[in-house]
């Protein structure tokens, strides 16, 4: 992927979709479908493009990111936005964040057993990012 000038990604339906995440990663803006996944990981006119799911907007897309200046413009933003969004020292402060919240009584005070079962559950998050990252990442 890092040798591509641009990556397509046109499913239509996707859930989310590692493909556009690990092409961002590499440096490589994406050209993907406006719907599903692609919102979530797609920076419309900054990482890449999302378009409606049709040739033509396929095709102009694909005409705005040849210029050089743009294309290098979206693939250092690209690769920036996927390292940091996307990276396992996000996802765990987004679940710590949200594991402190759930366990905080009605007085704003942390249940006894909370830092069980923070503990427990970034431990479980850990292994599966590990993996993960093992899997995809560089």
């Amino acid at each position: 992927i890092n040798a591509e000038y641009m990556g397509l990604y046109t499913p239509g339906e996707e859930h989310f979709g590692i493909a556009p995440v690990e092409a961002m990663l590499c440096g490589t803006p994406v050209v993907a479908v406006d719907n599903g996944g692609p919102r979530e990981s797609v920076l419309n006119q900054k990482t890449g493009l999302l378009v409606a799911n049709t040739p033509e907007d396929f095709a102009n897309a694909v005409k705005v990111i040849l210029d050089p200046n743009r294309r290098r413009t979206m693939a250092k933003a690209a690769e920036i936005h996927a390292r940091t969004t996307f990276s396992a020292e996000h996802f765990g402060e987004l679940l710590e964040a949200h594991l402190v919240r759930v366990t905080r009584n009605r007085k704003g005070q942390h249940s006894t057993s909370w830092k069980v079962i923070v503990g427990i559950l970034l431990l479980s998050v850990a292994a599966v990012v590990g993996a993960f990252m093992a899997r995809y990442m560089i």
